[in-house]
């Protein structure tokens, strides 16, 4: 499977934001404190989940835009 560097920095960036956000919810559930916490940590995942999934369409348009002006070609 080939990766570009820019996927790949991308896929290591997700890794460590989910990694950190995991390590942070189980803390915050072992000590059982204020809701507050984990709710800005899901509200962390789903505004990257937001940005992966923006990349991912842009990325689909821009290889579809390609494909295009190959055919025209």
């Amino acid at each position: 499977m080939y990766f570009s560097t820019s996927r790949l920095l991308l896929l290591i960036f997700i890794a460590l934001v989910v990694g950190i956000n995991v390590s942070v919810l189980v803390n915050a559930w072992r000590e059982s404190a204020s809701l507050v916490n984990p709710l800005m940590n899901i509200g962390g995942l789903v505004l990257l989940g937001g940005v992966v999934f923006l990349y991912q369409w842009s990325q689909n348009r821009k290889g579809k835009k390609e494909k295009v002006e190959k055919k025209e070609a």
